[in-house]
């Protein structure tokens, strides 16, 4: 299949693309040291504090999809300003939040922009960049998104500690970053032009039902994941949840392949050829399995830094700076290794063979853990995760034709976002459950109904007995979670192994 590449400006366009990028991925890091801060001064609830890290990432993964299918029906730039004026009011909403609702709602507004910028910016980058060449400016992405998550946490933490209007300049720090963006894209970036059609045929041509079952699927799944943090796994209606949304799934994916077969006219929401190969099956599934590892570190780190150590939200960002800056190194380096090499499956399976030893590595954290324990463990997984942000991509795009190729990338950008409200609530569902129960058998301790809530000042707790009891029960929690997570990576790096090494030439 030939593609024909538009002229480009090319270190400008991906200038305004990579700021793009950043929005989405400085929000979700910002907040991660942020958030017990954030949920004291709201006065959230437990489930509170896992909503404000899941209605970002939920409302991401309704609309990934959406947009991708739209773009190939309207044109690219329509929707890219659109989602990044979506995130902007979302943020600016965020930024004004007084209770926790609020704040909920409003990150679900900043999802529906970042679900479409993260979504678009990976078609826009297939149309103007041949296959072959992709790996860099992909390995560039993953670096810009590595080198966010650097600062962020940094960032994150010193708003929150030092400046009059705290953590809410956490979210409004993306408005002056969000207008630039969308100025550079808009003078700089040329597209191939989108036929123009009747409203009529984009509307027959678009799966209503399919996009519906979809949705359906997401907000049910993760719901049921969300509520298991506060009602546990073992109540009827959080098995139902999970039970019905996973379910919802595989109807959805059946419906896309009926469409395929019976209705010509409709473009499948999901595109069945991707499920129909063993290799881009495959791809899916680990990068999954990646988003949910991923997410969840990223999540429960800063409880461990905070809890554990006593750390300061700031100092908490600090102590993420090996984990994050190595992800970030990796995943550039990695980019440029495809483009040497003219393949991406030798760069995917170094990716997942030092994510198995560097995560499985992090499982001898806990209560007594020393930060040299955390840094050291935590840089051998980020030599592994850095990979794998952007080559399952580019193995994707290898085994698919252009023509899926908006549909292809955001249902990868669907697994990923969805991955990480997965794992961000089952982990702390884990973690409550598990922290609550040992620390409830310590005398002269109140368990708190939120035990994320307020975590800096156990270290405050007298006698000074009460508070080393405490904290390391906190980090014995955690420590459950790293060794489930653990045999989790292990499936990602067996699945890894089947995959089919397709040409990047096009």
């Amino acid at each position: 299949e030939r593609q024909v590449i538009p002229k480009n400006n090319l270190p400008v366009v991906f200038l305004g693309l990579m700021l793009s990028v950043s929005l989405a991925a400085l929000d979700q890091t910002i907040v991660s040291t942020a958030l017990p801060t954030i949920n004291r001064d709201l006065n959230g609830s437990a489930a509170a504090y896992t909503w404000i890290a899941s209605a970002y990432l939920m409302a991401a993964a309704v609309v990934v999809p959406l947009y991708g299918r739209l773009s190939n029906l309207v044109g690219r730039k329509p929707l890219f300003f659109s989602a990044i004026a979506l995130f902007l009011i979302g943020s600016a909403l965020c930024g004004a939040a007084q209770n926790p609702t609020w704040i909920c709602v409003s990150r679900a507004i900043q999802g529906l922009g970042g679900g479409g910028i993260i979504g678009l910016v990976q078609v826009t980058t297939s149309d103007i960049v041949p296959l072959e060449k992709r790996g860099a400016f992909q390995g560039l992405f993953g670096a810009v998104w590595g080198i966010s998550s650097v600062i962020g946490p940094l960032i994150g933490g010193a708003l929150t500690e030092y400046t009059a209007l705290s953590w809410r300049w956490c979210f409004l720090i993306n408005l002056p970053v969000g207008v630039i963006a969308a100025a550079i894209v808009f003078f700089f970036l040329k597209l191939n032009p989108t036929p123009k059609r009747p409203w009529r045929d984009m509307v027959h041509e678009f799966d209503f039902i399919g996009y519906v079952l979809l949705v359906a699927a997401i907000i049910i799944f993760i719901f049921g994941f969300t509520e298991a943090e506060t009602q546990g796994f073992d109540q009827a209606v959080t098995i139902a949840l999970i039970v019905v949304g996973g379910l919802l799934f595989p109807v959805a994916v059946g419906w896309s392949f009926y469409v395929e077969r019976h209705l010509p006219r409709v473009r499948p929401i999901l595109p069945p050829r991707i499920f129909k190969t063993r290799t881009t099956g495959l791809i899916l599934v680990t990068v999954f399995i990646h988003g949910f590892v991923f997410f969840s570190y990223t999540y429960q780190l800063p409880i461990f830094f905070q809890a554990v150590l006593g750390s300061s939200a700031l100092l908490s960002g600090v102590y993420m700076l090996p984990y994050a800056l190595i992800g970030s190194i990796a995943s550039l380096v990695s980019g440029v290794a495809v483009v040497k090499l003219g393949r991406w499956r030798p760069v995917y399976w170094w990716g997942w063979t030092f994510s198995i030893i560097g995560y499985s590595a992090m499982t001898a954290i806990g209560g007594n853990s020393t930060l040299a324990i955390v840094s050291g463990t935590s840089t051998l997984a980020a030599l592994g995760y850095g990979c794998l942000f952007q080559v399952p991509l580019l193995g994707l795009m290898s085994a698919m034709p252009h023509s899926e190729m908006p549909s292809s990338t955001t249902t990868l950008a669907l697994m990923r976002t969805m991955s990480g409200a997965v794992g961000i609530a089952v982990s702390q569902s884990i973690f409550t459950s598990r922290v609550t129960t040992l620390t409830g058998t310590i005398p002269g301790y109140t368990v708190p109904a939120d035990p994320s809530q307020d975590i800096q000042g156990l270290k405050n707790l007298q006698p000074p007995a009460l508070a080393s009891e405490v904290t390391y029960e906190y980090g014995q929690a955690l420590h459950l979670n790293f060794i489930i997570l653990a045999p989790i990576i292990a499936v990602g790096f067996l699945c890894s192994l089947g995959v089919k090494g397709y040409s990047m030439q096009r």
